[in-house]
């Protein structure tokens, strides 16, 4: 193998590999629907992911509540937004 064919095999095809991959990644179809984004209404049905809910529901489950942490009088307040969408 020549000098030339060295580098166009080790080079040249690697370099591309990359370009078609960037004009793939970068030539995709515009977003069709907006994002989420904090602050508007979730306008979308509640998924609860459980493996099995009546499993969930079962007396091993119900636990005495937590004795530490905050105590009565005091409120947390709530600084975050949030950033879930309801679609995949």
């Amino acid at each position: 193998m020549t000098v030339v064919q060295t580098v166009l095999i080790y080079v040249g095809l690697p370099a591309l590999g990359t370009a078609v991959l960037a004009v793939l990644v970068f030539a995709g179809g515009g977003r069709r629907k907006p994002r989420y984004r904090p602050g508007r209404g979730w306008s979308h049905d509640d998924v609860w992911y459980l493996p099995r809910p009546e499993r969930a529901s079962s007396p091993a489950h119900d636990l005495p509540e937590l004795t530490a942490g905050v105590t009565s009088g005091e409120h947390s307040l709530r600084t975050a937004k949030g950033g879930a969408s309801g679609t995949w």
